[in-house]
């Protein structure tokens, strides 16, 4: 999994290629931020491997599951030789004490948008492939 450097409050992950930062599933006690190389992450439906996005540098990656207390949506998988600077619980609160109120609560519901696209998209495979099942049993 991920070796690091710790900084005070703050590690630093340095990653190869094919690395795994994290799986789909498990429990996101903590986000990253990409510092840099590439991420990509995807998620497990029917047995295939679904591409969801690619994170570059500055991207923050695990925040939903993070934030929203549910297991994690997707994997992660180093896709270029990277860096990641590791989030704390701890290290988040103190950040939120320099947003407002409403840009935290702004920050949650686009989060919940976007976890609830994320099952739209897992939904939408899984029907796809019970569809091309049923066509390839009525062309035979």
């Amino acid at each position: 999994m991920i070796m690091g450097k710790k900084d005070n409050k703050t590690k630093i992950h340095q990653l190869k290629c094919g690395d795994i930062l994290f799986k789909e599933g498990t429990k996101g006690d903590s986000f990253f931020i990409l510092k840099k190389g590439k991420i990509e992450i995807s998620i497990q439906s029917k047995n295939q491997k679904v591409v969801l996005a690619s994170a570059e540098a500055g991207d923050c990656i695990g925040e939903f599951a993070f934030i929203t207390k549910q297991p994690r949506t997707a994997t992660a998988t180093v896709s270029q030789d990277a860096e990641v600077m590791e989030v704390s619980a701890e290290m988040y609160e103190e950040l939120l004490e320099e947003v407002p109120f409403w840009a935290q609560a702004m920050i949650q519901e686009l989060i919940k948008k976007l976890s609830n696209s994320t099952n739209l998209i897992r939904e939408s495979q899984a029907k796809n492939t019970e569809l091309l099942s049923a066509l390839d049993v009525i062309m035979e």
